[in-house]
């Protein structure tokens, strides 16, 4: 009996042994059919693979894998709004999530691209914040902050090329993305597969991926841990104005005020397509184009007519204000400090010339220079990319406001006629026509023309102020008057508007063709 007993027991045990391995067997079969869920581990989605799961499917009797991966875009947003991608991102991780992270390898590589975007925004926004605690309908209206939606993906449609899942872009914000993290676009044609942007250790790569289309990928110089930090060691007046204007410049496009058309001049094509859109007769645009067949491709006069006519791009109340370059042509008399004092000079003579015969418009505006000058000595003084002693709120908003004054000037003068709207166009032409017969004076490099500008920008201004009229003899009822007044109430408007914007003049130029700046191409960041 006892010995049948222990058989017994030794056949049940068997049967319990093989009955846990068959069962074992069976849902190491079922998980098996979980495809892709080793590759929405911790060790490839770092946080963001708390949000993947398996569902049941019971007609095919197996799991399929859901997860979750980001869509980041960009949207106007107002100041109750600053924080919000902070709050988003910090749903899912915190910066120093990643940087704990033993093994990084394997890990997609839009997660550092999204701290590093995080780290970025941060900075700004609470810059932003700190400088403006009351909200301001100028304000709402301009700042774009990036974004991020969370959509849900099944592995199931995931092509058999792809190893990670991936974060979906579009070509537009993925340009204004590398720009923000102080990248510089190297080749962008997207519809070729290729875009490749670097700088701040970090490179994007594109490849054209079968079933997928253009997919990026992130990498850097070292560890992303290290990598990661660079933002919070930016100096303050290094950081890029968040505005929308300010991400239409890294694409060339110039946001123009009142009736102008957005203009590009990322280019010299862009540049001449803008030139035919001021001057439809093609005069200034024959004359540029035969000063760059004796002298190279510059174009001078540009860098002025962009400071005339763009829109304020500083937020009001900020001491932000770096801006991408949109022109390889950057210096001329109006954006340099030599031109500045330069106008001042020439505009002193020409008021105390005229006397009681002076206008308004010319002794106003010489008061603004010379109340500029006596209060804040930055009017006068040059600002490299190192300087540790940034401008102030107070010098900033003071400027703003002036260069808010000149803008109602001439929206007024615009609006009084349909002649006046005429002059306009026609003095910013001959303001250009003049800067081109300037620059023919110069015939070397171009650190030569920075001392040109520094000894002959007196002449420059001088030339205007003797030459401008004659160039409107042949239009009637206009006098010497209206014309020397709208000029100088632009060129002190382009004058401000150098003043309150920075653009690193040391770096190389590096633009996004305009066309895709409104691009929705999709982009996958694997």
């Amino acid at each position: 009996m006892p010995s049948e007993t222990s058989l017994a027991s030794a056949a049940l045990a068997i049967a319990l042994v093989a009955l846990v391995i068959a069962v074992g067997q069976l849902l190491q079969q079922v998980f098996a059919t979980a495809e892709g869920y080793r590759r929405c581990q911790p060790s490839v989605l770092g946080p963001w693979a708390k949000r993947t799961r398996l569902r049941w499917r019971w007609s095919q009797f197996r799991f399929e894998v859901l997860f979750v991966t980001p869509r980041i875009k960009f949207m106007t947003t107002s100041r109750g709004a600053l924080m919000f991608i902070q709050k988003d991102l910090e749903k899912l991780f915190k910066p120093e999530t990643l940087e704990s992270t033993s093994d990084i390898k394997e890990m997609a590589s839009w997660i550092p691209l999204l701290v590093s975007l995080y780290r970025s925004t941060s900075a700004v926004t609470e810059q932003l914040a700190s400088e403006y605690p009351d909200s301001h309908h100028e304000m709402e209206q301009m700042i774009n902050l990036p974004c991020i939606d969370y959509v849900e993906r099944s592995w199931d449609f995931m092509p058999p090329d792809v190893s990670r899942p991936m974060a979906l872009t579009t070509v537009q914000s993925i340009g204004i993305i590398a720009v923000r993290l102080g990248m510089m676009w190297k080749d962008v044609r997207p519809t070729e597969g290729v875009m490749i942007a670097e700088g701040n250790g970090f490179t994007l790569t594109s490849s054209l991926v079968r079933g997928v289309g253009l997919v990026m990928g992130l990498t850097s110089e070292g560890r992303h841990g290290e990598r990661l930090l660079f933002w919070s060691l930016e100096p303050p007046g290094n950081r890029l104005a968040p505005t929308i204007y300010a991400d239409r410049l890294a694409f060339g496009i110039v946001t123009a005020d009142f009736r102008l058309p957005r203009l590009s001049f990322g280019s010299s094509d862009e540049t001449f397509g803008a030139l035919r859109e001021i001057d439809p007769s093609g005069k200034l645009v024959e004359r540029m184009s035969n000063f760059q067949q004796r002298e190279g491709d510059r174009m001078p006069g540009v860098s002025d007519f962009i400071c005339m006519i763009c829109v304020p791009v500083r937020l009001l109340h900020s001491t932000i204000m770096r801006i991408p370059r949109p022109s390889k042509d950057v210096l001329g008399p109006i954006n340099s400090v030599c031109g500045t004092i330069a106008f001042r000079i020439c505009l002193d003579r020409y008021v105390s010339d005229k006397g009681t015969c002076a206008t308004e418009q010319s002794k106003h505006i010489l008061q603004s220079v010379s109340g500029l000058e006596r209060i804040w000595p930055q009017w006068t003084e040059s600002r490299s990319r190192d300087s540790l002693d940034e401008p102030s709120m107070q010098y900033l908003d003071a400027i703003h406001g002036i260069l808010d004054t000149m803008r109602s000037w001439l929206e007024e003068f615009r609006n009084e006629s349909e002649a006046n709207d005429h002059l306009y166009h026609a003095v910013l032409i001959e303001h250009i026509s003049l800067a081109v017969i300037f620059a023919r004076k110069v015939r070397e490099n171009a650190k030569r023309v920075a001392r040109m500008y520094a000894s002959e920008m007196r002449g420059f201004f001088k030339d205007d102020f003797a030459g401008l009229y004659a160039s409107f003899t042949d239009l009637p009822d206009v006098s010497k008057n209206t014309v020397v007044d709208l000029w100088l109430t632009l060129a002190f408007r382009g004058i401000c508007w150098a003043r309150l914007h920075w653009m690193a003049l040391d770096s190389p130029f590096s633009t996004i063709p305009a066309r895709y700046c409104d691009s929705q191409l999709p982009v996958y960041i694997g």
